[in-house]
């Protein structure tokens, strides 16, 4: 798979200085540091201003019930083995978030994945049942990789940023012999949100509500993860584990997904798409015989 660059845009406000230097430069090491660190200084400019016009507006975030016409999105994703497995260390409820008031855990978008989102979202179709199969869509297919052996191991690259390896049982052979099958997943393609202190940020799901909020759908349905401590959080996102999770609860103005609307908040630049690298290796071990 080669490392095919795609365009990315960074919200500043949610990366570190040195962070975010290190990300632009990691690709165009000939960068013109000066003009990206202006860049990023504009951007908290601009944060401490609307820190002072919208003080407290994460904090007003709206969640309405889920509709009755949705239920049975609900009952199908509910029902979903992944389900289980994706949302087992924090209760979830479901419901409709206001995207206005949706936080940001993730720092940049990137072009390649707005498109193949904005395939998924017809702007024709606004229907109910189009909404949940963006939001709520049960179904769990498997990123196509191929693993190579890389020494005493097997490794494989996937754009998909969630995807991982799951052990089932495999079908008895002649001799009855148990077997097992490794199967590459993704947990269920859902906007899911982590709602803490009143507040909503967004887990996943930044593409396709970003393409949804193009078509001017306000509230989006969501599984929300019922959070009583920052380590809840990190249990529902254990992704977040490397991330500050405490400012985004504790910034009277925090980063939003909203502010992608603002050019002064970002930066665009070519970057290498993500990829996940999925590794199997085997150990051997003996057991005592009597």
């Amino acid at each position: 798979m080669s490392d095919m660059l795609v365009l990315e845009h960074c919200l500043m406000p949610a990366m570190r200085l040195e962070s975010f230097v290190d990300r632009v430069q990691a690709v165009n090491p000939e960068v013109e540091l000066s003009a990206v660190v202006q860049a990023w200084e504009t951007a908290q400019t601009t944060m401490r201003t609307l820190a002072k016009s919208e003080d407290g507006c994460a904090d007003a975030s709206a969640m309405l019930p889920m509709p009755n016409t949705l239920s049975a999105a609900v009952e199908a994703l509910t029902a979903h083995p992944l389900m289980a497995q994706a949302f087992d260390a924090v209760p979830v409820a479901f419901g409709l978030v206001e995207f206005d008031a949706l936080m940001v855990s993730r720092p940049a978008l990137w072009s390649d994945q707005l498109l193949r989102c904005g395939a998924w979202v017809d702007g024709a179709d606004r229907s109910e049942e189009r909404l949940a199969a963006c939001c709520l869509n049960p179904a769990a297919q498997g990123p196509a990789v191929q693993f190579c052996k890389v020494g005493d191991s097997w490794m494989a690259v996937t754009d998909d940023p969630q995807a991982c390896v799951r052990i089932e049982p495999g079908d008895a052979d002649e001799t009855a012999s148990a077997s097992l099958q490794l199967r590459v997943v993704s947990p269920p393609p859902v906007v899911h949100v982590a709602r803490y202190r009143g507040r909503l940020l967004l887990v996943d799901g930044h593409h396709r509500v970003r393409m949804l909020r193009h078509l001017g759908v306000g509230f989006v349905p969501a599984v929300v993860s019922a959070c009583e401590s920052l380590d809840d959080v990190l249990r529902a996102a254990p992704h977040l584990a490397a991330a500050d999770v405490a400012r985004w609860f504790e910034q009277s103005r925090p980063p939003m997904l909203r502010d992608h609307d603002r050019p002064s908040l970002v930066y665009n630049h070519r970057a290498r798409a993500p990829r996940r690298v999925l590794k199997l290796s085997a150990e051997p071990q003996w057991l005592n015989r009597v």
